[in-house]
């Protein structure tokens, strides 16, 4: 989010982005307080900000990539909100072909890569919430933009959401027909998600609980409580049992 101010404010996609940053702000308010006429104006926000993206898009289709990357984000965003107004999968699509079309290595640093980093969990989340295989779980766009900044372990852990979400994919390509090859190749690739999951527990799961940091002269902090170093830190370790969780169940299935 404090890469947002950094970006052009100007000319369409300005306004693509303005729009898209004021839906996503609605969508928000009306999570808060659900009355109708708070939906309903999140809802017209939503329309004017697909508006202004497709506006951009027709004129400015490569001239301000980071700019029409992030306001379709936020639309994305604000449409995991609201469901009535959801087309999430045309925008994760065009979130595809707009990051496609600069390539992994645009993101390796300065604000796109600050860009990538804040678009990445959300949209790998989306495929696996889909059971959908991501474009960011090829090995170029899980290695080149971290050429030059290392993932943090939110990233890293992403990068094995994306195995998780080509192994449900998997699994729904089965459907009912029994295949015994298909079936161990998938059992296969859900095992090695499993095996991902416990190396990056191994790595980054370590030293979350508060009373290993704390000093002789600090308080003691009730063993109910647990503080972690940062945001990201938090945020990782609550994906982390959902996402374990997620690869014995379509084990069972196939």
């Amino acid at each position: 989010m404090e890469t947002i101010p950094k970006l052009t404010a100007v000319g369409y996609p300005g306004k693509a982005l303005q729009d898209a940053v004021k839906a996503f702000a609605m969508a928000i308010a009306s999570q808060k307080a659900p009355e109708s006429t708070i939906t309903a104006d999140a809802l017209v926000c939503h329309d004017a900000a697909l508006g202004s993206i497709h506006a951009a898009i027709q004129r400015c289709r490569t001239t301000a990539p980071d700019e029409l990357s992030a306001a379709i984000m936020f639309l994305f965003l604000s449409e995991i909100l609201l469901p009535s107004a959801s087309s999430s999968r045309v925008h994760v699509e065009g979130l595809a072909q707009l990051m496609g079309a600069k390539g992994p290595s645009y993101y390796s640093r300065g604000i796109p890569h600050a860009l990538f980093t804040g678009f990445r969990p959300a949209i790998i989340v989306w495929f696996i919430s889909n059971r959908k295989s991501a474009f960011l779980g090829s090995p170029d766009w899980c290695t080149i933009p971290f050429r030059e900044t290392p993932p943090d372990p939110l990233q890293s852990l992403m990068t094995v959401g994306a195995d998780i979400a080509a192994a449900l994919e998997t699994v729904n390509e089965l459907g009912t027909s029994f295949n015994s090859i298909a079936m161990l190749n998938c059992l296969d690739l859900i095992n090695r998600s499993m095996r991902s999951l416990d190396k990056w527990k191994d790595l980054h799961f370590k030293g979350t609980d508060s009373r290993e940091t704390c000093t002789a002269e600090e308080p003691s902090i009730p063993t109910d409580d647990i503080s972690y170093h940062d945001i990201t830190e938090a945020n990782t370790c609550a994906v982390t049992p959902p996402a374990t969780a997620l690869c014995p169940i379509p084990a069972t299935s196939a």
